[in-house]
């Protein structure tokens, strides 16, 4: 298998003659100085994550992906309205005043309407919640939510329209045995659009 190869460059050194690093030793690289380094250092690495296109995009995902991995309940929380503030700032998501209570948990959430119509919700971490904990509250379907199931040409958003489906989603394990897709319910089927779908190509792994 050919070895994974990319520049180490920072937001201020010349691409002109710098050495080739493997993608695992310029990881190493940036996780350090995200840690370590100081304020304007990790301004500059995060610039070059956010800015950067090819393997720079691979390399924020896995920064993002491999802290989540480590992070408590507080911090899996952060994560999650950092995700959700691009929907806020672009005007597809706008923030419910009101609250929502899991009446099983009395877990409290923060919700959110898209312009599709469609809720999402984030919960308060609590004092002893762990990671696990908040994932399972994070991940926790509801009465009148949707699963969403995507491919390049569309998202198709499957009703869960009785207690039963909802239990069952749940649970993690019978969904799809007892409820097979399309049976008795009437799908949201959202088309991608070709600028879109254009887009998604940019940046693709290298194989």
């Amino acid at each position: 298998m050919k070895k994974k190869t990319t520049k180490k460059s920072t937001p201020d050194s010349k691409d002109d003659n710098t050495p080739k690093y493997s993608f695992d030793e310029v990881y190493k690289s940036v996780v350090h100085i995200l840690l370590n380094g100081t304020k304007e250092q990790q301004d500059k690495v995060w610039k070059q994550l956010n800015e950067g296109e090819g393997e720079w995009a691979w390399m924020k995902m896995k920064v993002i992906t491999d802290a989540y991995k480590t992070a408590d309940a507080k911090g899996r929380e952060e994560f999650s309205l950092i995700a959700i503030e691009k929907h806020l700032e672009s005007g597809n998501a706008v923030l419910l005043k009101e609250t929502f209570t899991d009446p099983s948990t009395e877990i409290k959430y923060r919700v959110y309407k898209f312009k599709n119509g469609l809720l999402y919700r984030i919960p308060f971490a609590t004092d002893g919640m762990d990671k696990y904990a908040y994932d399972k509250a994070l991940n926790k379907k509801f009465l009148g939510d949707y699963i969403e199931m995507s491919s390049v040409d569309e998202t198709t958003y499957i009703p869960l329209d009785t207690e039963d489906k909802v239990k069952d989603y749940n649970a993690g394990g019978g969904y799809y045995q007892n409820h097979p897709l399309y049976k008795g319910v009437k799908p949201i089927v959202i088309k991608h659009h070709k600028q879109t779908q254009e887009r998604s190509k940019v940046g693709s792994p290298r194989k």
